[in-house]
């Protein structure tokens, strides 16, 4: 799962999900106003020029990648 971090030298956290049809770039307007918090922006399985891999049932898989990139990030 690809992601950015936007490190802010905050001690609190926030992770941002765009929806369906969406990308990172969903929040670009947020970025500037979410400053006083770290931030993680994933980008979900086939949006964003990410890849998209058939199979098991989606919202779970994607539940597990964004939970491996909150233990990878602590």
């Amino acid at each position: 799962m690809n992601y950015k971090i936007y490190d802010n030298n905050s001690s609190e956290w926030v992770l941002l999900i765009h929806g369906l049809g969406g990308s990172i770039n969903t929040w670009k307007y947020q970025i500037e106003d979410l400053k006083e918090y770290n931030l993680i922006a994933v980008v979900l399985e086939g949006h964003g020029g990410s890849s998209f891999e058939k199979g098991r049932h989606l919202l779970t898989r994607t539940a597990e990648e964004i939970n491996v990139v909150l233990e990878q990030e602590n």
